[in-house]
């Protein structure tokens, strides 16, 4: 499943970030369920690449399932996030959250592990 939506409309940066901060965390939580029919590897160890979406700066967004994510072998910021996430809310870390940023341009998300530290898994895969 892939989640498609339109982030333009006239909303300030701040609000667009508040957006998908809560979005992303939405989504990983929902997946957690899911766990033990995907059985999916960890992030770290998936081989899954960071890999700008197609049309990104567009102002449309298509937000990934982790299934998704590991089968196409690749995903955005939004979508390294969803994944980390939703490992994260699986292992009991759910103090885990989105860390979202407006740039000027556009928003870059990362992971607030629960101790405070700022992962971003695009970094980490490739960006």
């Amino acid at each position: 499943m892939i989640i498609s939506t339109e982030l333009r409309g006239g909303l300030s940066g701040g609000l667009v970030a508040h957006f998908a901060k809560c979005t992303i965390e939405g989504i990983a939580r929902g997946c957690v369920p899911l766990a033990r029919s995907w059985q999916l590897p960890p992030l770290y160890e998936s081989g899954i690449k960071f890999r700008q979406e197609p049309g990104h700066g567009s102002g449309y967004e298509d937000w990934a399932l982790p299934n998704v994510t590991f089968q196409r072998g690749w995903g955005d910021c939004d979508d390294l996030v969803i994944y980390r996430l939703w490992e994260l809310y699986c292992a009991g870390q759910i103090k885990a959250a989105c860390n979202a940023e407006w740039l000027g341009n556009g928003v870059h998300v990362r992971v607030r592990l629960p101790n405070g530290t700022i992962e971003d898994p695009s970094i980490l895969l490739g960006a």
